[in-house]
């Protein structure tokens, strides 16, 4: 049976200032947390989606992973985690 994956969006705080973010469930379960990189000191990596938190088979265990290009990208790294 095929799992569904849903994505909420949700504002994340990230120290002093809030990047807007994804909260990611597949069949209702919390899997991962993504923010969207936003301004000058993330350079070539604005507007990219990196993965803050993830559980279960979404946990890069100990792995940390580089910026995805887009959300579809880091959706699809969750998929495949998730198969």
């Amino acid at each position: 049976m095929e799992q569904v994956l849903s994505c909420q969006s949700a504002p994340i705080a990230c120290g002093a200032e809030q990047l807007d973010g994804q909260i990611v469930f597949v069949d209702g379960v919390l899997v991962a947390v993504l923010t969207q990189l936003s301004g000058e000191h993330y350079g070539s990596h604005d507007g990219h989606w990196f993965l803050e938190a993830g559980f279960g088979r979404c946990d890069p265990t100990g792995t940390k992973l580089p910026p995805f290009a887009s959300l579809n990208e880091a959706v699809a790294w969750i998929r495949s985690a998730i198969a």
